[in-house]
C-alpha cells in the first residue's frame, strides 16, 4: 500500500510548534458494520459516558490540546467541536451513534476510547501529495452531512485540488463507503504530549480486526 507524501505547512508549526502528525495507510476489506462491532461501541459510549459527564469532556488532556490549537488558529472549538468531543458528548447525552459501515465505525471507536480527533478517507479518491494547514479565508469543506463548513482558521488536511478533511469533519468527496478497498487515517497530537505513539499499535490492531486491513504504512510526522 502506497503512503502518500504528508507535510504540516510552516503556517500550521507556527501556531501549533510542537504537533506530531500520525498517517496511515492500508488496504482494507469493508463491510456492514458487524453486531460485535456494534456491542462493542456501545459500552464505549456507557463506560465513557459514566467517566466523562458533559462538563469535563472538554478537560480531556488530548480533547483539551486539540481545543487549544483550534484557538491558536483563530478557531472557536465550542463551534466547530473536535469531533472525538462531539462523539463523547453524544455518549454523555445518552444520544447513542448512528452506524455507517465497519471501516467509518472503527475509527469512530477509537476517536471516543483516545479523545483524537481521527480523519479517514478513500485513498483512492486523493489527488496528490496532503498537507496538514490552516483553512484560509473563504475556504469551505464540502463537509459528510454538515454541508458547507466555513474552514477560515480550522485545522485541516488538504490535498492539491481542496480541503478534504479536519478535526471537526472530513469531506464528502472522500468520503469512506463499502465500495472503499484503500483507507487513508490521519490525526494530530497538537501539543506533543499525547500518546501517539501508542495510538498508532491501537489502531493497526482495531484495523486488522474488524476490517482485514492488510498492506498497513505508518509515518509519525514531528512539527518543524
Amino acid at each position: 500500500m502506497h503512503l502518500p507524501p504528508v507535510q504540516i505547512s510552516p503556517a500550521l508549526t507556527d501556531h501549533c510548534p510542537r504537533i506530531r502528525v500520525l498517517v496511515l495507510a492500508c488496504r482494507i476489506t469493508n463491510r456492514n458494520t458487524p453486531p460485535e462491532l456494534k456491542n462493542r461501541i456501545r459500552k464505549t459510549l456507557n463506560k465513557v459516558a459514566a467517566e466523562y459527564p458533559l462538563d469535563r469532556i472538554a478537560g480531556q488532556s488530548v480533547i483539551a490540546a486539540t481545543r487549544a490549537a483550534y484557538k491558536a488558529c483563530g478557531k472557536d472549538p465550542s463551534r466547530y467541536r473536535p469531533s472525538a468531543e462531539a462523539l463523547r458528548r453524544r455518549a454523555a447525552k445518552d444520544s447513542g451513534l448512528n452506524f455507517v459501515n465497519a471501516a467509518v465505525d472503527v475509527i469512530n471507536l477509537l476517536s471516543l476510547e483516545t479523545g483524537y480527533s481521527i480523519s479517514a478517507f478513500d485513498a483512492e479518491c486523493l489527488r496528490g501529495p496532503l498537507v496538514w494547514d490552516i483553512g484560509r479565508a473563504g475556504e469551505i469543506i464540502h463537509s459528510i452531512g454538515r454541508g458547507p463548513l466555513n474552514a477560515e482558521g480550522l485545522p485541516v488536511i488538504r490535498d492539491p485540488d481542496a480541503i478534504i478533511g479536519s478535526p471537526t469533519s472530513d469531506s464528502a468527496r472522500t468520503r469512506i463507503t463499502l465500495e472503499t478497498h484503500s483507507l487513508l487515517v490521519t490525526t494530530a497530537d497538537f501539543d506533543g504530549r499525547g500518546h501517539v505513539d501508542s495510538l498508532r499499535g491501537e489502531m493497526e490492531s482495531a484495523l486488522r480486526r474488524w476490517i482485514a486491513a492488510q498492506e498497513i504504512r505508518v509515518r509519525l510526522l514531528p512539527g518543524g
